[in-house]
């Protein structure tokens, strides 16, 4: 899995994880820009941009442009060479502060300095962000959430009660009780695989109207998968192509869509 947080507000500093790709043995090309190049962006993601997050997740050979792979539109940065994601609501740039190093030499931890922030025009109100205006997600293993309620402790003794019985509600059209971490697709290492990226891995939405077995940017395998969804067949495809305007689509809560040298 890789994952990003803060670790300091004077100066703002990021915290990147970064694993090896799915075979254990290779470092992923996002850890292999930064370090190379010594400054990234990292883009913060909404719901609109979680199927082209997704897709960012694939192992795309090195030389292969992710911006247009995945479809999202990219933006030169202020302060750094890596472009931004243009749709992002906030995207600091930032430059190496520090890289940890596991033993292996194939797990790592980079700081980084924020040079320049970009907020999107809507969300800075009264010298802050209008977190109520982001709907971010966040990654739960081989799924994803969206932060879209908020509140202040204590709540209501009767509410936390009620909560306490509820399951997570899911916004697919998965049971309540499947989890993606159980099917093929996904790795520990956070990648996912193209030839498997079906219309089932990606919430939200139930058009149908995109061709079996074609994606923007990826080659989809129509054959047979492990874990059913009822009502679709296995060649039956969403519209992945164009994003989902009200579905499941961008980073936020410790996910990350990282630009490095042109490339993720």
């Amino acid at each position: 899995m890789s994952f990003f947080t803060r670790v300091g507000r004077k100066p703002p500093k990021i915290s990147l994880s970064i694993q090896p790709k799915s075979g254990g043995a290779t470092l992923k090309d996002s850890f292999v820009n930064i370090r190379d190049t010594g400054e990234s962006v990292t883009n913060m993601a909404t719901l609109p941009q979680a199927f082209a997050l997704h897709r960012s997740a694939v192992e795309f050979e090195p030389d292969v442009d992710e911006f247009d792979a995945v479809g999202v539109e990219k933006v030169a940065s202020a302060l750094v060479k890596p472009p931004r994601i243009k749709d992002a609501p906030v995207a600091p740039e930032y430059t190496v502060d520090k890289i940890f190093s596991a033993p292996d030499g194939l797990h790592h931890v980079v700081w980084g300095e924020a040079v320049s922030f970009h907020v999107r025009d809507d969300l800075y109100v009264n010298g802050r962000i209008e977190f109520g205006a982001v709907t971010p997600i966040g990654r739960l293993a081989a799924e994803y959430t969206v932060v879209d309620n908020a509140f202040v402790p204590p709540l209501d003794d009767a509410f936390l009660t009620e909560r306490a019985a509820r399951r997570i509600r899911r916004l697919d059209d998965q049971g309540a009780e499947y989890s993606a971490v159980d099917s093929a697709n996904w790795s520990a290492s956070g990648s996912v695989q193209a030839q498997r990226l079906t219309a089932r891995h990606c919430a939200g939405g139930r058009d149908r109207t995109a061709a079996p077995g074609t994606v923007t940017g990826l080659e989809v395998s129509t054959k047979s998968h492990r874990d059913p969804l009822p009502g679709w067949s296995r060649t039956e495809f969403r519209r992945l192509a164009g994003g989902f305007q009200h579905g499941h689509p961008q980073v936020a809560v410790g996910v990350n869509l990282v630009a490095a040298a042109g490339h993720q």
